[in-house]
């Protein structure tokens, strides 16, 4: 629910020419600064095991490319196309964790994975002529394949072993690097114009980031 969310307060900060680098930066930075609160709150420690670093780096590479695909189709297809085509990633991990990891799933789930796809298929099919649909679709689409990524190796990498809050923290802190240098290496941070502008981002940091990665990754 929460991560559904994240068109709700990104179009208005679109629609009134906040840049996606800008978005993103500030977004994954203020939710970083969330956590590192919510870790002192609850004595966490700050330490990562060195063998750590290098596969948390890579799950944030691929928490922040999923951001900001996402971010990028809602500017060719309508957010909920976007975002229902974004939803087929479970479908990707169930199959993942099946093909490739040898989980046994049943019959039901390949006939609800094959229903899932002709929906989809369906939805983005529609009667679409403006803007470049097939592009928006097509970012779309990548977000399912890297978000699934994602999931899998926060189940089966060495990251499992990390702390829920501590992973997140530190997924979200190097996302927040990455968007610092994006926007720093193309259209530079923009100041926020309005109050609202800035409750959009507390929003889309809190609800959308926080809450949503840890939570997905307490399920995990």
């Amino acid at each position: 629910t929460t991560f559904g969310l994240i068109p709700l307060f990104t179009l208005s900060l679109l629609a009134i020419g906040v840049g996606s680098p800008t978005i993103l930066c500030y977004r994954f930075l203020l939710a970083a600064i969330l956590m590192a609160v919510v870790m002192l709150f609850t004595r966490r420690n700050f330490r990562l095991a060195a063998d750590k670093v290098a596969v948390v780096a890579i799950l944030a590479i691929l928490y922040a490319s999923t951001a900001i695909l996402l971010l990028e189709s809602y500017k060719y297809i309508p957010s909920g196309v976007s975002t229902t085509i974004h939803f087929l990633y479970p479908l990707v991990v169930t199959l993942t964790m099946a093909w490739v990891f040898k989980e046994r799933i049943s019959s039901t789930i390949y006939i609800a994975a094959l229903v899932s796809l002709v929906g989809v298929a369906l939805l983005a099919w529609g009667n679409h002529t403006e803007g470049d649909y097939k592009r928006g679709v097509t970012y779309a689409l990548v977000t399912v394949v890297t978000y699934a990524a994602y999931i899998v190796g926060v189940m089966r990498s060495r990251a499992s072993k990390v702390d829920s809050i501590v992973l997140t923290f530190y997924v979200l802190a190097f996302g927040a690097a990455l968007f610092f240098l994006y926007a720093l290496a193309t259209e530079g941070i923009e100041p926020l114009p309005t109050w609202g502008s800035w409750r959009d981002v507390i929003m889309l940091a809190l609800l959308c980031t926080v809450l949503s990665d840890d939570t997905l990754i307490l399920a995990i």
